[in-house]
């Protein structure tokens, strides 16, 4: 590589032992690693960088923290603009001098080494088969630092989870776990690192990471081996489908021609009228009925009880274009958990039908409820039900889903209380659901929210109308 003997790059070469990139001077990927060296530079300032700085012949001037982000979003669009076959190219150098980057420039500051690893690995095509050397490497470094084979343990765990708050805001992880989907079933449980991402994220998460990855390919080997690791996650048997949304399930299932339960619409109309009769609500009350499906119960409220302001909001398109032919134009699309609507505007916000679930997991179940907390009125109700996760079907799920977690390798002490679920409403199509314990929702609703909280254990029936052990629970909220 040919450099300005004065230039600050060439400082940074000539001061550490970098193997360098081969390629021809000026080309697009040598400027790339140039401008990459004057950012690694620009890191001089933090304290950690101070005893290195003084045996290296850095400029006299020290760069400002002004100065030094100036660096941060050239270089990004240098690598940005190069081709694919560069940017792998590059991505390779990077790993080579990791340890030294890490152990000389990275200091423990979290977001300058979220930088970094946005700066390097931020859209690297993981689908591109030239990418299995370093994906093998990567994951080869990942599994010893977890195990502490390693002498770059810390500094591994701060590449890897340093600075995430999700795994989906992890630049490096899609390459982890293409490496991990290449592995072994043998190899996979007794290396432990699924086990540990899984400990660490958490199940639903990593999933649905993996699906994101099987949308996202353009090979179908790689979408085989995603879909592999990912039934092999849920403890789905060979030849069940792998659905990478809940729309994929509703569509296969044919949700819309789901009858409502015998036994839930009288519960429900007996509850409201309740309600109606106890002067909690009136029939011109504003009413927003959440994940509202096929429309049944703005139905029942409208058509059945009388009332005249009742509106729904569900996520599926199709779902809403049914309740609609059905039952009129009382329906938009929205998510639970970013409502189009002000603040204190229902005097009642109902989610039934066991659809908070389907929020996954326990952020995203919080997230919803403070949403639907938002717009209920004070002295208003939020009434939503959740399936009492320790007796019925539920139970024998959650038993079945820690067996299909053990057998990745996921540690066992993950594995009390686990509030996560896999099953199907018909036997062939399953997905993931958050199914914490009473006890759990209860703490959640009186700690972080101002509710005055009932809750109604409900036994529920079999087709036949006969007790199978499966209990509903019913928590009305009413709002201080």
């Amino acid at each position: 590589m040919v450099y300005d003997v004065i230039s600050m790059e060439q400082m940074v070469i000539e001061a550490l032992p970098l193997k360098k990139i081969e390629n021809i001077p000026d080309s697009n990927l040598v400027n790339a690693e140039k401008e990459f060296c004057r950012y690694i530079l620009s890191l001089s300032y933090h304290s950690r960088r101070e005893n290195v700085a003084k045996e290296l012949p850095w400029p006299s001037k020290q760069e400002t923290v002004e100065e030094r982000k100036d660096y941060f979003y050239p270089i990004l669009e240098t690598i940005g603009k190069l081709s694919e076959e560069d940017r792998i190219d590059f991505a390779e150098y990077f790993w080579i001098n990791k340890n030294i980057f890490i152990d000389a420039y990275s200091d423990y500051n979290s977001s300058c080494f979220s930088e970094l690893k946005a700066i390097v690995f931020s859209g690297l095509n993981w689908d591109n088969p030239k990418i299995k050397p370093l994906n093998k490497e990567i994951v080869e470094y990942f599994t010893a630092a977890i195990v502490g084979k390693n002498d770059y343990e810390q500094e591994a765990y701060r590449m890897f989870f340093g600075d995430c708050v999700t795994i989906e805001s992890n630049d490096i992880f899609p390459l982890v776990l293409m490496g991990l989907a290449d592995k072994e079933e043998k190899e996979l449980i007794e290396e432990g690192a699924f086990g540990f991402i899984l400990m660490r994220f958490s199940p639903p998460d990593v999933i649905n990471q993996l699906r994101r990855m099987i949308e996202n390919s353009e090979s179908q080997e790689n979408k085989e081996k995603l879909e592999k690791i990912v039934a092999k996650v849920q403890g789905l048997m060979e030849g069940v489908a792998v659905h990478t949304s809940l729309e994929s399930v509703y569509s296969s299932i044919q949700f819309e021609n789901y009858p409502v339960s015998e036994f839930t619409r009288p519960k429900r109309i007996e509850f409201l009228k309740g309600l109606i009769e106890e002067k909690a609500i009136g029939k011109d009350g504003r009413v927003l009925d959440v994940a509202s499906g096929t429309g049944w119960l703005v139905g029942l409220m409208r058509e059945d009880l009388g009332m005249r302001n009742v509106w729904g909001v569900d996520i599926n398109i199709k779902n809403l274009e049914t309740a609609t032919n059905i039952h009129g134009d009382y329906f938009s699309a929205s998510s639970w958990d970013k409502l189009p609507f002000s603040t204190n505007q229902f005097s009642l916000v109902t989610c039934l039908g066991r659809s908070l679930p389907h929020a996954e997991n326990e952020l995203n179940f919080e997230n919803a409820l403070r949403e639907l907390e938002r717009v209920t009125v004070q002295n208003g109700y939020l009434i939503f039900d959740m399936p009492s996760s320790i007796d019925g079907d539920y139970a024998k799920n959650i038993e079945k889903f820690k067996t299909a977690l053990r057998n990745v390798g996921c540690p066992e002490r993950e594995l009390i209380d686990l509030p996560y679920v896999v099953d199907s409403p018909d036997g062939k199509n399953f997905y993931n659901r958050f199914v914490p314990k009473r006890e759990w929702i209860e703490k959640v609703l009186s700690r972080r929210f101002n509710f005055e909280l009932k809750v109604i254990e409900e036994d529920i029936p079999n087709e036949k109308g006969e007790p199978n052990g499966n209990k509903n629970l019913v928590f009305i909220c009413r709002k201080r």
